[in-house]
């Protein structure tokens, strides 16, 4: 048995009211693919869901309605024709607005991080944001807390393993998020660069 790592233990299936870590396979792979039913509810923090606080505070689409920013999920009659390799279940939702920078297809005008790095937060990343917060005082704790699956604890590289079976293959996910953890450095640092050459 897979068992699930510290991505796979905060998503969450709008429809069965339940982390997908939890459903039968035959659910899971229905979550992935539901279009507007896959949501982020990070847990790692003692009931603390950063992504869901941004989200609440910070957007004002994208969302399920109790604020957990959705991911994308495109099910088989959306224009892609289902679950899309490398960007199914790691980028939030085309409907996220403002925009993310982790959104499948970003636009380039905006450079938009809050949200993603809200994600890393409740993943365990260390965040020196101010557009983060400070804490989750204001959230109920959790009845039910996720302890954190490390990613060499859970057999798999970081990603989604529990979507592992068939075509849904947690490295690709996994390499997917590396790529847009690069792309948040860069963007930060790039622009720091630029700062101080303007300067």
């Amino acid at each position: 048995m897979t068992l699930p790592s510290i991505y796979d233990e905060q998503l969450y299936s709008e429809a069965d009211q339940d982390f997908i870590h939890n459903l039968r396979q035959s659910r899971r792979a229905a979550a992935i693919v539901s279009e507007d039913g896959l949501s982020w509810y990070g847990r790692t923090s003692a009931g603390c869901s950063y992504g869901r606080l941004v989200g609440e505070r910070d957007k004002d689409a994208g969302l399920a309605p109790d604020g957990k920013p959705l991911l994308h999920a495109p099910g088989p009659l959306s224009p892609s024709g289902g679950y899309q390799d490398g960007t199914s279940v790691s980028h939030f939702h085309v409907s996220v607005n403002p925009d993310d920078i982790l959104e499948p297809r970003f636009p380039v005008a905006t450079r938009d991080m809050t949200l993603a790095l809200a994600l890393l937060k409740d993943m365990g990343w260390r965040i020196n944001d101010p557009n983060i917060p400070a804490s989750c005082a204001s959230l109920p704790p959790d009845p039910d807390p996720v302890q954190p699956v490390s990613p060499s604890s859970a057999g798999g590289s970081g990603g989604c393993a529990l979507a592992s079976d068939g075509d849904f293959r947690s490295e690709k996910i996994f390499t997917h998020l590396l790529l847009m953890l690069s792309v948040l450095t860069s963007g930060v640092f790039g622009g720091r660069r630029r700062e101080k050459r303007q300067a």
